[in-house]
């Protein structure tokens, strides 16, 4: 039970200041942990087209899979848990934004992404699934499976995490409800829609979000944004950014070379994977350089 009163509510060891929103995923707020003060992003996993008992077996999964390692480097690690039998997802807060927030700014003011941002929002996403996939241990897989904006962090020095893990078995089976899936089912590939998530899928997510940071245009149900001759980019940006959402070969063996190939690549190189193609973008592996869009003073993009 979140603790109410004339104090702040309080949840297991945050106290949370202000809620900032709710969707089918749940309520999301802004949270001071209790013992160090540091402020976080908390989302209570809670709504009525989740299942209770999926969610909690999926936090149960995910903790002991989690002891003793994670799947973010220290200071960028998420708590995916339950309090007083209540699940939720919390991140230190970064004095930045989740990409759904970025992306409704965008479309309010009618204002596509500039190129270089998207491209090192992509990246640093690709990098973020990177670094999970290389703390998985022996035959352990680690997809994502349910890559939308609204798990994307962006800061403002342009560090780009991805929140989320271990969700997809709880949340994929429940995509039946409308309300979830105008919410997340644009951004993810058939098979994981069909609920058999992989790194394939994810690499299908991330081509989502960069076509509709180019576009600034939401992706739907019926695929992602397609280019318009309007559009603030070039036809070879759109032609390169939809090989991220096109079909992979059949042999599943060189399609997991391609995947490994271009999600390595991010890593090292400052590299877009795609399902077919790596986009080169040199001179920023460490995803630190401040992106150029303006911010103005209330903090919102």
């Amino acid at each position: 039970m979140i603790h109410s009163g004339t104090l702040k509510p309080r949840l297991g060891e945050y106290v949370l200041v202000a809620r900032l929103g709710q969707d089918a995923l749940g309520v999301v707020y802004r949270a001071v942990h209790s013992h160090d003060g540091r402020f976080a992003r908390l989302r209570i996993l809670e709504s009525h087209e989740l299942s209770r008992g999926a969610v909690l077996t999926a936090i149960q999964r995910r903790e002991a899979l989690n002891r003793g390692r994670s799947f973010h480097p220290p200071g960028r690690r998420e708590i995916l848990s339950i309090a007083e039998g209540r699940p939720y997802l919390a991140w230190n807060e970064t004095n930045g934004w989740t990409l759904d927030t970025i992306l409704a700014a965008a479309r309010q003011a009618q204002a596509a992404m500039p190129v270089e941002g998207a491209l090192k929002i992509a990246i640093g996403a690709a990098a973020a699934l990177e670094h999970a996939r290389s703390a998985a241990t022996g035959s352990e897989t680690a997809p994502h499976g349910l890559l939308w904006p609204g798990f994307v962090t962006v800061s403002r020095n342009a560090e780009i995490w991805v929140r989320g893990f271990g969700l997809a078995p709880a949340v994929l089976p429940a995509l039946e409800q409308p309300r979830l899936e105008r919410l997340v089912g644009p951004y993810l590939a058939p098979e994981a829609r069909a609920g058999t998530p992989s790194e394939v899928c994810d690499v299908y997510s991330i081509g989502v979000l960069l076509l509709e940071l180019l576009a600034g245009r939401p992706a739907t149900l019926a695929g992602p944004p397609a280019y318009e001759p309007d559009d603030p980019f070039s036809e070879d940006v759109a032609r390169l950014a939809q090989c991220a959402v096109a079909p992979l070969p059949d042999d599943p063996v060189l399609a997991s070379m391609m995947i490994r190939l271009g999600a390595g690549s991010a890593q090292r190189d400052g590299a877009v994977p795609s399902r077919i193609a790596v986009a080169k973008q040199p001179g920023h592996a460490t995803f630190r350089a401040p992106i150029s869009w303006s911010w103005n003073s209330s903090g919102s993009p």
